[in-house]
């Protein structure tokens, strides 16, 4: 089976990131435990699922096949990744287990 996420883009100038394209892409490695060195524009080939903040910045991602994912937004200067929270910014790793639904809360985004 599939799994799926979901949550609230926030970036870190105190607002939702709304109606803005976000990907999850499978991590690199192995093992999967390491986000792209660089990031392209999402490709659904390499297994990336694409989807689009609403109005308020949530998000939602379904029929994910399991894994490690990161997430990443599209911001005025680019890709931005979702973080692991306001006191760490470290990227935000994402396992994925058959038939789960995960609810991510708030990620925060370095945004502009």
């Amino acid at each position: 089976g599939t799994a799926s996420i979901s949550g609230l883009a926030y970036a870190r100038s105190g607002a939702v990131v709304a109606d803005t394209t976000f990907f999850l892409t499978p991590g690199q490695g192995a093992d999967q435990m390491y986000p792209p060195d660089y990031v392209p524009d999402p490709d659904q080939a390499r297994g990336d699922i694409i989807g689009k903040t609403d109005a308020t910045g949530r998000f939602e991602a379904v029929n994910v096949p399991p894994g490690r994912y990161f997430l990443f937004f599209w911001g005025q200067y680019g890709w931005r990744e979702g973080e692991v929270s306001i006191e760490d910014q470290a990227p935000l790793a994402i396992q994925l287990q058959a038939d789960a639904r995960l609810p991510l809360g708030v990620v925060p985004v370095s945004w502009p």
